[in-house]
């Protein structure tokens, strides 16, 4: 209706390489992504502003591929089954894998369509919120980013995750997790220590207050260590 102004209400069913959506990607922040998704929506509104539109649908994706400058690794194959409007995605089933990890979600993502139409300063302002359950394993040396390099760190091992999430992205300290985490053959060195962590093996019980620990070992060069117990009001 109103060709001048257009105004659009309808129904939109069908298949979509991700190469379309480039062009709407924040220009910052290294977006970049891949796949084919499977689609079936409504929508309801101005043309010209499309950010403005109601729609909501359903969208299951194959051969998925993301990377940002955000993500410590670019997520290389990915699966999504998900409903959608303006405001929540509800995640039926997400697999994703990069180079040392391999991830599952199902949950609510919330303000994930706002943050990716906006542009790089609105971006900035939105907070993703989260609720779901997360499984899989991760190598630990994707984590070595994250230490101090000064230190020259070495990490290495497994970890494995089976957790309930809920927070948002403006406020990741006030985030509390539920369920298990465990480390399997760590080794850990950095110039700060005595001695390099020969071996590292806990299995961990989270709660939004405490850390049940039911089991860790650590070797060292000359001793060796082990504990069982709690850590109370651990995130603070």
């Amino acid at each position: 209706t109103n060709f001048a102004a257009p105004q659009v209400n309808g129904e939109l069913s069908g298949y979509l390489d991700f190469i379309f959506l480039r062009p709407f990607l924040p220009q910052r922040g290294g977006h970049q992504l891949e796949g084919l998704a499977r689609f079936d929506f409504q929508f309801n509104g101005p043309v010209k502003d499309y950010r403005s539109m109601d729609f909501s649908g359903d969208i299951a994706v194959e051969r998925g591929k993301y990377s940002a400058t955000f993500l410590p690794q670019p997520i290389d194959s990915f699966t999504l089954d998900a409903y959608f409007d303006q405001k929540l995605v509800n995640v039926r089933e997400f697999y994703g894998r990069t180079a040392s990890a391999q991830l599952g979600f199902q949950g609510r993502v919330e303000n994930l369509i706002p943050y990716i139409l906006a542009d790089s300063i609105a971006a900035r302002e939105i907070a993703m919120t989260a609720d779901g359950a997360i499984k899989g394993a991760v190598d630990l040396v994707m984590l070595q980013p994250f230490l101090p390099a000064a230190r020259q760190p070495k990490l290495t091992g497994k970890m494995n995750i089976d957790l309930a999430l809920s927070g948002s992205t403006k406020d990741l300290e006030n985030i509390r997790p539920r369920g298990r985490v465990s480390f399997v053959n760590a080794t850990y060195a950095d110039t700060a220590l005595p001695e390099p962590i020969r071996l590292f093996n806990a299995d961990l019980v989270l709660s939004p207050d405490t850390i049940t620990v039911e089991k860790m070992q650590v070797d060292f060069v000359s001793s060796n260590a082990s504990f069982q117990g709690k850590l109370s009001e651990p995130f603070p």
